[in-house]
């Protein structure tokens, strides 16, 4: 068995997925899941904390590096925040809400919400630990 080939398509041909309405159309459902997970509320904490680290970032003059490291975090809680919410969502959906199947997913889903968090509380003290220790970094490779 071989995959279907189909030629390349170019960003100049109109026929290109990239000019058509349903590109529009996937942006679209992919926004109204982003309002779903802030309406169900669990994303509004993660972004909360986000926001701060920003502002910390902002306060402490953060090099390039460092704020590609805080972007990452924070980008790696709210991808798996969102996951986990679809997850639940699903989940509820197919039954109730702790038969045994169901019940491990959304453990599963959650346990990867908090290793994300703890990841990103770890990049957190790694980039903001020195700045408050004296304004200098302990990492050679960021100064």
């Amino acid at each position: 068995w071989r995959m279907p080939t189909r030629p390349a398509a170019r960003l100049d041909d109109s026929s290109s997925v990239f000019f058509k309405p349903l590109l529009f159309s996937r942006v679209r459902h992919a926004l109204a899941g982003l309002a779903c997970g802030l309406r169900r509320g669990e994303l509004i904490v993660h972004l909360v904390f986000g926001v701060l680290a920003v502002g910390l970032g902002a306060l402490f003059g953060l090099r390039p590096l460092e704020w590609a490291l805080v972007f990452g975090a924070i980008g790696l809680v709210l991808t798996s925040e969102t996951m986990n919410s679809a997850i639940e969502a699903l989940s509820d959906a197919l039954g109730k809400k702790r038969e045994e199947p169901i019940g491990r997913v959304k453990d599963l889903a959650a346990g990867a919400v908090l290793l994300s968090s703890l990841t990103a509380l770890l990049i957190g003290v790694a980039v903001f630990v020195p700045h408050l220790m004296g304004g200098t970094t302990a990492w050679p490779c960021l100064s």
